[in-house]
């Protein structure tokens, strides 16, 4: 995986010459990334966040006409839907941030 074991290994791993990041350092950097997401600090992700986050992320959404904007705002609704079943554990349609950690440092260390 991307992740080594030791989550509270006290060498950098610069100085051990290896790729791999600690489980803390993904976790932290989630934790970066879920306050990015979640705009009102709620402490949870909801689908309208997830998805101007992602329509921002997108830069061809800038779409000339009409008809492609909407075609390309329903494919990213379709791709917030599948993230949404995917980390929404507890099915409350909002995302905590302990699901999205949880579910993200399984899916980095897993590769």
């Amino acid at each position: 995986g991307l992740c080594s074991s030791a989550a509270d290994d006290p060498m950098p791993r610069e100085s051990k010459g290896s790729a791999k990041a600690t489980v803390r350092e993904i976790r932290e950097r989630l934790e970066e990334v879920f306050g990015m997401l979640d705009k009102d600090g709620s402490g949870e992700i909801t689908f309208l966040e997830a998805t101007k986050f992602l329509e921002k992320s997108k830069r061809n959404l800038r779409a000339s006409d009409a008809v492609r904007r909407k075609t390309q705002q329903k494919q990213i609704e379709n791709e917030v839907r599948k993230i949404f079943a995917m980390v929404d554990i507890d099915h409350t349609k909002k995302i905590s941030a302990d699901e999205f950690i949880a579910v993200y440092t399984n899916v980095f260390c897993a590769y």
